[in-house]
């Protein structure tokens, strides 16, 4: 914002096309798979290699691998033929054609091959839910925002400084119903396109969650102008409530797909963003459209005069007596004293008085200029408006307010001739997100002047001042919550505050673990970073019970986390393998407070089942079956001399079988990652463990254990057909030790 930004090349007109954004969500539909009956006695897949990610055991009958059809429609899938899908009227490849084989899910939906989740809408609209029965409603998209950047990416353009070589950046928010998010899986998609106005730059950006930035997926921007949205294994574990995400990407101006002498609209029919619009420079034919046909905005053109501070004799040599700043909020109402947030107008008052020695010298034409400092922005343009004397009634100058953030006033012949001439100009900016980015103590300083300043406190754009949140340990079969408490979000200043919570049954509480951090937020309310846990300056109670009370001894002005990990007491909360819910409140309250702020957050763990039996193998030429049991897979504390009874003779069989204990392996199994089993490569020894055979009834083997067990095994044997073929029935159960 110097003063040569007065120089530039005067442009003599530009023409506003309105880029409309209305993007109709073209969807393609996959039909979700179905679970097949549960094929827990049923002889299915080999036993893999000891040492290989074990895939989660199967309950269906079928592979599940070409139960469905593969997408298709107008969705245009990601592929080496830069960007572009098969070419029409191209066969696909059975590779080609085929989704990953299916995972098991968090338990809500059946796992399968990925869909278009429009398809998901449309399952809940025909299931009667009044609020999807409208075909308008099934998208994923809530919000659009578009802003231009230099073809650097360096520099924000608004207005007039919009040209044909701008880049133009799309953020879009994501919102995915909470019956919508529970039902999704790892691949499912939603894609859109974009017209041919636009030149996307191709490239995969992350989608993240609003509050937290997790990873919940991507987005695919593809060179024929598809944006492909994939979930991501967020949603293996979603909680039941809405989730919200944002990305951004950017594109170029098609101008072969443009004509700048009439006004074009970027449409795919369906759903209507806002307009926005969109200057772009016409140097080419100056007439080729008129003021009543479109507006057109002129830049203003460079002074002619003379600055006057050349005129002055004294410093400093200025004519700013004062500035005065007020805010408001994005609805018009005034922001208590001293605050403001990232979306506030402000309104910038300044006061003018002109030396009567400077006066005299004045010619018309002459000018003063005021540069806005980086931190504030000038969304719309101000120009020539009237400066009148109130006692003569003459018109001594003009001013206007570029959208680059200079101040021009610009002196008529009619003030030379007078004196005490004070005055005033007014006019409306905004916080320049770009150089704004921390709350807190914030100065607006004019650059161009000497102690022309103001501060206002900065306050996080936050909903509410209190935020609860919760991690496991690990996805499956955790061992514990770590829970974190946000507080004073909002920065205000709190004395004597408290913080409750109030843990649900299945947890354990420990004072032990409590640590409070300073936070670092952001102009938006998210969390940018964590500060050393504090050593001093509040007080927890030491109590076992299920309230827990963290208490500042001092005021606070800032954001604190109260962090803290409850154990889970398995025996309550999965003593058979389940999901479990865990529902936690947490209460803020501070002296002078009348209704203390609350926050919820809720959990959901899977956990395995202690014992699970399947057939993993059948040979017909040997007429074996080969048998898993997966046990405590949950993870459980197993105390010694636990037995285990296996009845593979059971009532039903049609064909006696025979045991090989030879053949009797068992296996320690561990989780990665991603919570999928690895089996060991090394099973136990024999002296960890003793087998009883033969034992009746239902000619059953018992194995019990030596030792206390906390880790899960995989328990492999095979059994022997005795005459032609039949039904084969064998059961497993578990029997307690006798001390319990």
């Amino acid at each position: 914002m110097k003063q040569n930004n007065f120089h530039k090349k005067h442009i003599n007109k530009w023409l506003i096309f309105v880029l409309c954004m209305a993007f109709t969500l073209q969807l393609f539909a996959v039909p979700m798979l179905a679970l097949a009956e549960n094929m827990e006695n049923a002889p299915g897949q080999e036993t893999p290699a000891a040492g290989e990610v074990l895939p989660e055991p199967s309950a269906s009958a079928s592979s599940g691998a070409n139960d469905s059809p593969t997408p298709s429609g107008d969705a245009i899938l990601p592929s080496d033929n830069n960007g572009e899908s098969n070419p029409a009227g191209a066969a696909e490849t059975p590779e080609a054609s085929q989704s990953p084989a299916p995972t098991e899910t968090n338990g809500t939906v059946p796992s399968g091959q990925p869909r278009d989740i429009k398809t998901v809408f449309e399952q809940l609209a025909s299931q009667g839910i009044e609020a999807y029965s409208n075909p308008a409603t099934h998208t994923v998209l809530s919000d659009l925002k578009v802003s231009f950047l230099s073809a650097d990416l360096k520099t924000v353009l608004e207005g007039e400084n919009i040209s044909p070589d701008s880049i133009v950046r799309f953020t879009f928010d994501v919102t995915i119903p909470a019956e919508i998010a529970t039902q999704l899986i790892s691949g499912d998609y939603y894609s859109f396109h974009l017209p041919d106005t636009l030149s996307p730059i191709v490239k995969t950006v992350p989608i993240q969650q609003s509050q937290t930035g997790v990873s919940l997926g991507n987005a695919d921007i593809l060179q024929n102008g598809t944006v492909r949205i994939t979930a991501g294994d967020y949603f293996a574990h979603a909680e039941n409530t809405a989730v919200v995400g944002t990305f951004s990407f950017d594109a170029a101006f098609n101008m072969d797909q443009i004509a700048l002498s009439t006004p074009f609209e970027i449409s795919i029919g369906g759903e209507n963003f806002a307009p926005v619009p969109v200057l772009i420079a016409d140097t080419s034919n100056e007439e080729s459209a008129s003021q009543e046909d479109y507006p057109v905005i002129v830049p203003m053109a460079a002074p002619i005069g003379t600055d006057i501070k050349n005129y002055f004799t004294t410093t400093p040599a200025t004519i700013i007596s004062g500035m005065h700043l007020s805010y408001t909020d994005a609805q018009g109402n005034p922001m208590p004293d001293g605050t403001a947030n990232i979306n506030s107008q402000i309104k910038f008052n300044f006061d003018l008085a002109i030396p009567n020695d400077v006066t005299p010298k004045i010619k018309a034409g002459d000018y003063y200029t005021i540069e806005l400092p980086d931190n504030v922005k000038i969304k719309t343009g101000l120009y020539n408006q009237p400066m009148i004397d109130p006692v003569s009634g003459k018109t001594y100058a003009n001013f206007s307010v570029n959208t680059d953030g200079t101040v021009t006033i610009t002196f008529t012949d009619a003030i030379s001739t007078l004196r005490d001439v004070t005055g005033q100009i007014n006019f409306n900016g905004a916080f320049n997100s770009l150089n704004v980015t921390e709350p807190g103590d914030t100065d607006i300083s004019i650059p161009s002047e000497t102690n022309v300043s103001s501060s206002v406190t900065l306050k996080p754009l936050v909903g509410s001042a209190i935020e609860k949140k919760g991690s496991f340990d690990k996805t499956r079969n955790p061992d514990s919550i770590t829970w974190d408490v946000i507080i004073n979000k909002n920065m205000d200043s709190l004395d004597n505050a408290k913080v409750a919570d109030t843990l649900p049954p299945g947890l354990i509480y420990s004072a032990t673990t409590v640590e409070v951090l300073p936070v670092n937020l952001d102009v938006y309310g998210n969390i940018t970073s964590y500060g050393a846990p504090l050593t001093s300056g509040y007080t927890v109670s030491d109590t076992t019970t299920k309230n827990d009370t963290v208490t500042f001894d001092a005021p606070i002005k800032t954001a604190y986390c109260i962090r803290y990990t409850t154990p889970i007491d398995k025996s309550v909360v999965a003593p058979l393998g389940e999901n479990k819910l865990f529902e936690n409140n947490a209460t803020l309250d501070w002296s002078g407070n009348t209704t203390p702020l609350s926050a919820q957050a809720t959990l959901r763990a899977n956990y395995d089942s202690y014992l699970k039996k399947m057939s993993t193998g059948y040979s017909p030429q040997t007429q074996t079956v080969k048998w898993m049991i997966q046990y405590n897979y949950a993870g459980n504390t197993i105390p010694a001399g636990t037995m285990i009874a296996d009845i593979y003779n059971n009532i039903g069989n049609t064909v006696p079988m025979s045991f090989d204990p030879a053949t009797l392996k068992i296996y320690p199994v561990t989780f990665d990652g991603n919570g999928n089993p690895v089996q060991s490569n090394q099973p136990l020894a024999s002296s960890e463990y003793s087998l009883t055979e033969n034992v009746d009834p239902g000619n059953r083997f018992e194995i019990t254990f030596t030792n206390e067990l906390t880790g899960a095994y995989n328990i492999v044997y095979e059994t022997k057909a005795e005459q032609a073929p039949g039904n084969i029935v064998n059961t497993d159960q578990m029997i307690a030790n006798a001390a319990q």
